[in-house]
């Protein structure tokens, strides 16, 4: 008898510890997603004020989840230690392979964040994003600790339904947002919330970013919303098409209603390559059951039509808004274009630095010279050395005499106008010298240094003598603007792997080795030359060249070894219990992120999910396989006989 109750004791208290283990996965997936509160940040890294043109900025959407992240991964690094059991760690010969590739992602990510020339951004990450390797650690702890956490039934549970509430409390924001009354704008609740009670106090205001019919919810921007729906569309779908369970299939059903609407509301056109690229994989490796379950799968093909066709109606038709400027992408990126076809976007096609002075060309072949005169005053001329005599007005209003500018009415240079800018200063004992801002259209697109009686491209922030002209480019020319501009982003991306051979720049460094000098190709790309390209749009390069090669080949093997491993789980097979289910709808939503993440990068909005995700997708797959190797329920002879050889194995 006392046996039998040790046993019942100890049988209650492994389920207490594994409710208290899944606590702090339960706060990642349902409430830190949600979090927003104003945080001025300040830096002191040269290379990020260079890029940044400052010292300070405003965050409302990563830097709180980072600080909750960093919190929860320490205490979630105590409980394990704690509680931790060696019988219940997961391991075979897939896992040691996943083991392996993590090691390798996580040493060479360590040593690219050491050797960084940019220490405090590698650690701790860039203003607005704040994925460091403090962050890449706890996304790291965050897999290897769900792996050890995802047990048995009432973990699914606790997992699923802390995305159903997380995907419910998104669909109720995005919801007030898609109709045009954002209700973490527009209620007095949420701003005491969001701002900072000195930012409240003072009547502070905040605004929408995109406007009615867009949704981006509490992720920040519509793209991470798109990389969030690709997880979770394929998900729920499959969990609740397949799920053995009445009411499972009713609650699943609702959520893909809610992650359907979500991912459409978002306008994500990466999104829509993620969710198609999971499809296809369904489709290929799961025929069998599709075929064999003909009636739920043409149940579920319909519904979804239907529920997109109605939704398409509702919203006057904004569901395929996007469609056509994804199609005309596909097309664009395979046909021919003439290489200088670009910078015919651009009013000024050149940017020369002579001896003493700049030049432009503009698109006509007309040339504009600027020199500097002994007063280190602008002096113009046109190609053929003719003294060019602007028109001196009054320009703007920073003092109160306004500021001095040139312009040129009239002429073929009409449209340039050239400000002084007014500096207060540069640095200790270092002297001032004179600014002059340049407008295209009353675009500002440079800043000119006037010094020594010679003429440079400036930086303003710190001041400085910087190179404008053509920076180095591979692939997308002529197509720079395909994909929302990635195809220029890319192409200056890509001679900058060549420097991360061996480690990264850091974590979250890319903004600072991005040319962004390149104003020119900016213009071109965004109709605007001053944006600052602060990721690579695309989680592989993004990756490559923060972390290093070896880094993103430790991240592959990673993956890789996971997906063969689900495809030879449960590829082509016909009947699946409630777990394989579940390991398939994991595996698609891993896949829908990976597509995704040929757009879209790493986000802290939106990472922690999939890291908890795809932790669970291993732990799941390890069970299914000692489940494949488990005797027919009708002969229990040497059941644990058969489990005990799978695991020897593959020790």
């Amino acid at each position: 008898m006392a046996s039998n109750t040790d046993e019942a004791r100890e049988i209650k208290y492994d389920k207490i510890k594994n409710v208290i283990l899944w606590i702090p996965l339960v706060i990642i997936i349902a409430i830190i997603p949600l979090l927003m509160h104003m945080y001025t940040l300040m830096y002191v890294d040269e290379g990020l004020a260079d890029v940044l043109n400052g010292t300070t900025s405003t965050d409302l959407y990563s830097q709180v989840k980072a600080n909750a992240l960093l919190i929860l991964s320490g205490i979630m690094a105590l409980v394990l230690f704690l509680i931790i059991s060696r019988a219940k760690i997961k391991w075979n010969k897939p896992i040691k392979i996943m083991t392996v590739g993590l090691g390798i992602f996580f040493i060479i990510s360590l040593l690219s964040t050491i050797f960084s020339k940019n220490p405090s951004v590698a650690w701790w990450g860039m203003p607005d994003r704040a994925e460091g390797m403090a962050i890449t650690m706890c996304y790291i702890l965050i897999f290897l600790y769900t792996v050890y956490a995802y047990q048995n039934k009432a973990n699914f549970w606790m997992f699923t339904i802390s995305l159903g509430v997380l995907v419910i409390a998104l669909t109720a924001i995005g919801y007030t947002q898609f109709i045009g009354k954002d209700i973490l704008i527009n209620s007095d609740f949420f701003k005491k919330l969001i701002l900072t009670k000195e930012a409240y106090d003072a009547g502070m205001t905040l605004s929408s970013q995109f406007g009615a019919g867009v949704i981006y919810a509490t992720l920040m921007h519509y793209n991470y919303m798109g990389t969030f729906g690709a997880m979770m569309l394929p998900f729920f779908v499959i969990l609740a098409v397949f799920y053995k369970d009445v009411r499972g299939k009713i609650f699943f059903g609702i959520l893909s209603l809610c992650t359907l609407f979500l991912l459409i509301g978002s306008t994500a056109r990466s999104a829509l390559i993620g969710v198609i690229i999971a499809a296809l994989v369904f489709i290929i490796l799961f025929s069998k059951k599709m075929i064999k379950e003909w009636k739920a799968t043409l149940i579920a093909v319909v519904a979804v039509i239907a529920v997109i066709a109605g939704l398409n109606i509702a919203t006057n038709g904004s569901v395929f808004s996007r469609v056509p400027t994804l199609i005309a992408d596909f097309k664009g990126l395979f046909s021919s274009q003439e290489e200088n076809t670009y910078y015919d976007n651009v009013p000024i096609k050149e940017t020369v630095t002579t001896d003493n002075g700049v030049r432009f060309t503009l698109q006509s072949g007309k040339q504009l010279n600027i020199t500097s005169d002994e007063k280190e005053q602008p002096v113009f001329t046109d190609e053929n050395g003719t003294v060019l005599e602007p028109e001196l007005a009054i320009t703007g209003f920073r003092g109160t005499d306004g500021v001095v500018g040139y312009k040129f009415p009239g002429t073929e240079y009409e449209k340039f106008m050239f400000e002084q800018s007014e500096i207060i200063s540069t640095g200790a004992n270092e002297v001032i010298p004179t600014i002059y801002s340049v407008y295209y259209d009353d675009k500002e697109i440079f800043n000119l240094m006037f010094k020594d009686g010679r003429v440079l491209f400036s930086d303003t922030f710190p001041i400085k003598p910087i190179e404008v002209g053509p920076v180095p480019s591979v692939g997308f020319k002529g197509k720079e603007r395909l994909g929302s501009s990635r195809g220029y982003i890319w192409s200056r991306s890509i001679p900058l792997l060549k420097d991360s051979m061996l480690l990264g720049n850091g974590p979250d460094t890319f903004a600072i080795y991005f040319p962004q000098h390149d104003y020119l190709g900016k213009w071109a790309a965004y109709d605007t030359p001053r944006i600052i390209v602060d990721k690579a749009h695309n989680l592989y390069l993004g990756m490559w060249i923060n972390n290093g090669l070896g880094a993103f080949i430790g991240f592959l093997i990673l993956v890789f070894t996971y997906l063969a491993w689900s495809f030879k789980l449960y590829a082509f097979k016909t009947d699946f219990n409630n777990s394989q289910v579940l390991g398939v709808a994991i595996m698609l939503a891993v896949i829908g992120y990976l597509g995704a993440g040929i757009f879209n990068d790493s986000v802290i909005s939106v990472a922690p999910i999939f890291w908890v995700i795809f932790g669970v997708g291993v732990a799941v797959n390890y069970q299914n396989s000692l489940q494949k190797l488990t005797p027919n329920k009708n002969d229990s002879k040497n059941k644990v006989t058969l489990i005990e050889k799978y695991q020897s194995e593959n020790e």
